[in-house]
């Protein structure tokens, strides 16, 4: 179903209201071309990684997107803030990513390290 990413659409998915809403987005620049939005069946994948399972919420997404240079899948973890005058302009930054030669590479390997980083947060407390 992702290989749609290889033809310049993104994948996000947050939190909204208590449940998951995952999109698929291609963009122009600024401006959107199309927009689906996925069903509970094809959120379904994020359940095997727990990792990321648990830090998506309103404030914390993750992205997978398709690198056409590198030929390769890119996962991140986006971190939302507000910017602007009136904190008006909502950004969603990258904390953490990793990458794969597929989808589900991508993914495991960003869950792969989000789990070493817990890891070691907990040797250090």
């Amino acid at each position: 179903m992702f290989e749609i990413l290889e033809k310049d659409y993104s994948l996000f998915i947050r939190e909204d209201n208590g449940k998951k809403i995952g999109v698929l987005t291609l963009k122009d620049d600024d401006v959107y071309k199309s927009v689906y939005e996925l069903n509970d069946d094809e959120l379904f994948f994020l359940s095997t990684f727990s990792n990321i399972d648990d830090l998506v919420s309103e404030d914390t997404a993750i992205s997978v997107l398709y690198n056409k240079e590198n030929k390769e899948y890119v996962a991140e973890i986006k971190q939302k803030t507000t910017i602007g005058e009136y904190n008006d302009q909502v950004v969603w930054n990258t904390v953490k990513s990793s990458s794969g030669s597929d989808f589900m590479e991508a993914v495991e390997n960003l869950d792969r390290s989000l789990a070493n980083n817990n890891s070691n947060s907990k040797r250090t407390r």
